[in-house]
């Protein structure tokens, strides 16, 4: 859950929609409807628009801006262009070494 604390909103307005993530062993996932986005653990209690499965450094590489969702390993199911522009609309901040 530090995820949502650590996300960083663009001025674009977030695809609506409800998004799976399956990253390594955790599950959550992030309903956005409007202005109102909840981010929750766990499976969506009704099917999501989109669903991705990646390792954790591919998820991060797309949620950094590093990478591509629909490039990273794993899979997608549903409109992978929903997932990028979700991920260009939110970004988790690179982490410096």
């Amino acid at each position: 859950m530090s995820m949502r604390a650590q996300m960083v909103r663009s001025d674009a307005p977030p695809p609506d929609g409800t998004y799976a993530f399956e990253v390594g062993d955790e599950k959550f996932w992030l309903m956005v409807k409007g202005d109102e986005v909840a981010l929750r653990d766990g499976v969506p209690p009704y099917d999501a628009d989109v669903k991705a499965t990646m390792a954790e450094d591919d998820f991060f590489a797309a949620a950094t801006g590093r990478g591509r969702p629909g490039k990273a390993g794993g899979g997608i199911e549903g409109d992978a262009s929903r997932l990028e522009t979700l991920f260009e609309t939110f970004r988790l901040p690179a982490v410096q070494a």
